[in-house]
């Protein structure tokens, strides 16, 4: 099994993550249909620690700016 090191897997975020959401869909889509392509084989299993950093950002939002988008969210879903 080929483990993909992190830096690469960043790389890849970095690249795609600001495609439309159809396209990550696509891509999404091929990604998962390549783990198991003639339904012969059991899924790959990932752990916690495979997706430690994947989408890592470098300044990540503190507890004061997650509740002030969740607020913000709310407030554009369901007004005031």
């Amino acid at each position: 099994m080929v483990h993909a090191k992190p830096d690469v897997i960043a790389e890849v975020w970095n690249t795609v993550r600001d495609w439309p959401a159809s396209k990550r869909w696509s891509l999404a889509s091929l990604l998962l249909h390549s783990l198991n392509p003639n339904g012969d084989h059991a899924p790959a299993r990932i752990t916690p620690a495979d997706l430690i950093g994947v989408w890592k950002v470098p300044n990540p939002p503190n507890d004061d700016d997650v509740k002030r988008i969740i607020g913000d969210e709310r407030m554009r879903k369901f007004g005031s």
